[in-house]
This record gives structure tokens, C-alpha cells and sequence, in this order.
């Protein structure tokens, strides 16, 4: 039995080696294509990327797991492409980044923060990463330390320019596929730490409640940004039992 294709959509300015706790199971079951963000200089060019792989390997049925930006990009091919997309396991989810300033419950972040990286990028980019980087992580999660590994292990993978990182920064700030959660039929798992800064849990909370077809929410307690990081035995146990692996 052939093995069902899954595409990887990493977040922002995260290499496609960000993926590794994961990838021993999901070998098992998944025919796996990587993709990363490098080389994209406007806002289309991030789901013509991954439309490009998807066309390159002739793809007419297939999973997608998508991760923050990455789960943004996601949702976007599956409202495009409703009947091709089999499952959705997003983590740190979000339909749109930018807070909706008119939204009862905050579900992003404010704009002007965004702003605020692209102004520091090419002044400090060291600086302006590992601040985001620190970001995604629980104070639990940075009691032990995961932090401090996760930045050590992505300055030695940083594949990104500059121009690249605010191409991403742009993306955030101006894509939103939260008028089309209703197109997407898929099966949807969402994984979603209950102590992320970036994209609070509401935003998980949102897409489940406006996608169409059968949808799980995991909410993972004193977790941040990066659930597959910090909890992948948690989250490959989830996954396993959701999309019946």
C-alpha cells in the first residue's frame, strides 16, 4: 500500500529540519515532501510554493501539515483545493495573524509589532530572532532549558535572508484565509499549546469552529509555540489516534 503524500509548511523563518521529532513516526505512514520559504519575495509566492510542489509531483490526493505561518499557508490550499486535501494537522495555528482589533477575544498579535521586526531585522537580526525565538516558548518550557537548544540548533540552520524573513513578516501581517475556513472539507487536526504568545489558543478555537468537516482541537497545558518541539510524544500520540494511523 502506497504511502499518502504529506507536504511540511514550517513557520516563519524555520527551516525544514524544524520537523525532526516528528519525522521518525510519521516515515512510517506518509510519503514526506519538505518545503521551506526560501526564495519568496511577495505575498502570492508563498502558496504558489507550495501549488508548485503539489504540480511538480502530479499530486491528486494529499495531507498537509502546516506549522503557524505555515498553517496559514495551509488553510489557504485546502479552501483552494477542498476535495484534494485529506487531512490538516496544523500546530500554533491561525487563519489570520494580525489581530482583528474588532474580535471579542484577542487571536493575534497588533501590527504594529510586526512593524516593529521588520524595522529591527536589518539592524540586529541575531537580536530579532532569538527574541522570537524565546517568544514561542512557555516559562515551563524555558525552565528546562528547550529554549536555549532550540536557538542553538537554528543558528546552525538559518537559511533566510533579510529580504526573505520580511517577505514572511509581510505575509503575517496581510494573508488571511479566515473567509474561506467554510471551503475547507478536510479532516482537521489542530494542536495548539494553552501558553502560546504568538497565536493564543483562540485562534485554534476559531478555525475549528468554521471549517466543515470533522475537526479536533488538542490543547496542550503549559505549552507555547511549538507543541512538536516540546511535546512530540504528546502530539505524534495525537495524531495518531485522530487521523488513524
Amino acid at each position: 500500500m502506497s504511502r499518502t503524500p504529506l507536504l511540511l509548511l514550517p513557520g516563519w523563518g524555520m527551516p525544514s529540519s524544524v520537523w525532526k521529532p516528528l519525522l521518525p513516526e510519521l516515515e512510517h505512514s506518509f510519503e514526506l515532501l519538505f518545503l521551506d520559504w526560501c526564495g519568496i519575495d511577495d505575498l502570492p509566492g508563498f502558496q504558489r510554493h507550495v501549488l508548485s510542489v503539489i504540480n511538480r509531483n502530479s499530486l491528486e490526493r494529499f495531507s498537509l501539515m502546516g506549522w503557524s505561518l505555515g498553517s496559514l499557508a495551509a488553510l489557504q490550499v485546502a479552501a483552494m483545493y477542498p476535495s484534494l486535501v485529506e487531512n490538516l494537522i496544523l500546530f500554533g495555528a491561525t487563519s489570520q495573524f494580525v489581530l482583528d482589533e474588532e474580535a471579542s477575544q484577542p487571536a493575534g498579535w497588533p501590527k504594529r509589532i510586526v512593524e516593529r521586526m521588520k524595522r529591527q531585522l536589518p539592524k540586529d537580526r541575531t537580536q530579532t530572532l532569538n527574541a522570537f525565538y524565546r517568544s514561542m516558548f512557555s516559562d515551563e518550557e524555558k525552565l528546562k532549558g528547550l529554549d536555549q537548544i532550540f536557538i542553538n540548533r537554528m543558528h546552525e540552520d538559518q537559511p533566510y535572508s533579510d529580504d526573505e524573513l520580511v517577505a514572511g513578516l509581510d505575509y503575517l501581517t496581510e494573508a488571511s484565509a479566515k473567509k474561506d475556513l467554510n471551503m475547507i472539507q478536510s479532516r482537521v487536526l489542530l494542536i495548539h499549546g494553552e501558553a502560546d504568545q504568538i497565536c493564543p489558543p483562540e485562534a485554534s478555537r476559531i478555525i475549528a469552529g468554521g471549517v466543515t468537516g470533522p475537526v479536533h482541537l488538542e490543547v496542550l497545558a503549559n505549552t507555547g509555540h511549538i507543541p512538536f518541539f516540546t511535546q512530540p510524544r504528546q502530539c505524534l500520540s495525537v495524531i495518531k489516534e485522530v487521523v488513524k494511523l
